[in-house]
């Protein structure tokens, strides 16, 4: 298993930046200097270490605190290559689930809040530990994205994302 002293010989973390840079050139592939990784098709920064490819941002947890986090990371701004270490954040999976940006199909333009057609209303949804709950039908989106906003932040706390 990878160790927080092993990463720091073979990368270096820049924790304003984010950004992980080569110490050791592991393959002729590799110059020492240059920016480790490249994106995966999730949209996540990655760095293969040792023939492993690894997330940058769990890599940023080990290199500064010593450690494999316990649970997931949450990048604090939604944008999964910003792995400063400020934009990080521990948090396991309903925590990391609240902080998601609103659905591509979204129609309505705000997060939570859809077209409920038997009702010719709008509809305020929120789900929090696998419950979802109902706020409510409103005669219009930004009267239902409100309520989806105060629901949010009591029910998600700080890893309230409202989507705006």
């Amino acid at each position: 298993m990878l160790t927080q002293e092993r990463l720091k010989d073979l990368l270096h973390y820049d924790p304003e930046t984010g950004v992980f840079t080569r110490k050791v050139a592991l393959s002729p592939k590799t110059r020492v200097g240059e920016v480790a990784g490249g994106k995966c098709s999730l949209g996540y920064w990655q760095i293969s270490v040792e023939g492993k490819l690894h997330r940058s941002h769990r890599l940023a947890w080990l290199y500064i605190k010593g450690k494999w986090p316990k649970h997931q990371i949450d990048h604090i701004d939604g944008n999964k290559c910003n792995n400063s270490f400020r934009n990080l954040r521990e948090a396991n999976f309903n925590q990391n689930s609240f902080n998601r940006p609103k659905q591509s199909n979204n129609t309505s333009g705000y997060k939570g809040v859809s077209w409920h057609d038997k009702a010719n209303k709008w509809t305020a949804e929120i789900k929090a530990y696998g419950v979802k709950r109902r706020l409510g039908l409103f005669k219009s989106k930004l009267a239902a994205y409100r309520a989806y906003c105060k629901a949010a932040r009591a029910l998600h706390k700080e890893f309230t994302n409202t989507g705006d």
